[in-house]
């Protein structure tokens, strides 16, 4: 991982809504929107916005499924970010 492409994927974790958007993606594969909303008790609007910084950071894929869309966490990107930290030490 680079360092714009670190900057990016730690950047979109800089939010505590984005944090909690994304543990609970792990949580729960394959969510829906909707089930995130009643799950994280946020309003659409805030949570389409957040989501949509996740995907734009790689950090989470959006999979279209007929009428829904499901959230899943991105596993390379987790792993190169977790690579990037113990690099660090």
């Amino acid at each position: 991982m680079n360092k714009q492409q670190a900057a990016k994927s730690f950047a979109a974790l800089s939010e505590p809504a984005r944090v909690n958007i994304v543990t609970c993606i792990s949580r729960n594969p394959k969510i829906t929107a909707t089930d995130l909303m009643k799950k994280l008790h946020i309003p659409q609007s805030t949570l389409s916005h957040h989501l949509k910084i996740l995907v734009a950071s790689g950090l989470i894929q959006a999979e279209k499924n007929k009428r829904w869309t499901n959230y899943t966490i991105n596993t390379d990107v987790a792993d190169k970010m977790a690579a990037f930290l113990d690099a660090l030490k």
